[in-house]
């Protein structure tokens, strides 16, 4: 999975301090939102993965994002069967999730992004389910859920793939990953938790001075 996300120099860290991290890195600008990852132990069966692939990162328009995360998402789900991508804004509305199997993305949702992109994504080698942006349930307003309708692009499949999966026609992010994953704002005796979380660094991490700033362990 490492090598699937590029990753080196993998420290083995708490889950406590894997999030710590990402949410400084987050909240930071130049190269610290996508120097580093934090990648969690398997929560029931599904590894989560925390940041931003510098692909994704350094697009620049909503457009190219959008289209960077479905590629990215497709080469996740050609190796690994099954990715799944999941966005979110603290600071505004905004919430996006792309679904994937077998090299394909069957679903695709950007609040902010209302044309289907002209190409589908080509599917390569690369690798497994994460997060990206998330923002936990309990931060969000009880209003934020009533603002948000699932009006955007829908590739191929996409509705019977949320008709399968009972998935509501309002609905956030973490909704999406409760309801077809792992929700990480509601962990709890629940969750089988197996192996060790680690942080690594992306290519754009390698190389650099060590991230400054106090993390919670």
């Amino acid at each position: 999975m490492l090598d699937a996300f590029e990753l080196t120099e993998a420290r083995p860290v708490t889950m406590r301090l894997g999030a710590s991290a990402w949410n400084s890195d987050h909240h930071n600008g130049d190269h610290r939102s996508c120097s580093r990852m934090y990648v969690t132990p398997a929560l029931n069966a599904w590894t989560l993965v925390f940041g931003t692939v510098p692909a994704v990162a350094h697009t620049d328009s909503e457009a190219a994002f959008g289209e960077a995360v479905r590629a990215h998402c497709a080469r996740l789900s050609s190796r690994f069967g099954v990715a799944h991508w999941y966005g979110a804004s603290c600071g505004d509305g905004w919430t996006a999730w792309c679904l994937a199997e077998d090299g394909t993305v069957t679903d695709f949702y950007d609040i902010f992004e209302s044309e289907p992109p002209e190409e589908s994504p080509v599917p390569d080698d690369s690798a497994i389910r994460y997060y990206d942006d998330f923002v936990p349930t309990a931060a969000r307003p009880a209003a934020h859920y009533e603002q948000l309708h699932l009006d955007g692009f829908q590739a191929p499949g996409s509705q019977p793939a949320r008709s399968r999966h009972d998935i509501p026609e309002r609905a956030h992010a973490t909704d999406v990953a409760a309801r077809l994953s792992v929700n990480p704002g509601a962990l709890g005796p629940d969750v089988t938790v197996t192996g060790r979380g680690v942080l690594a660094l992306t290519s754009c991490g390698a190389g650099r001075l060590s991230t400054p700033g106090a993390l919670e362990i």
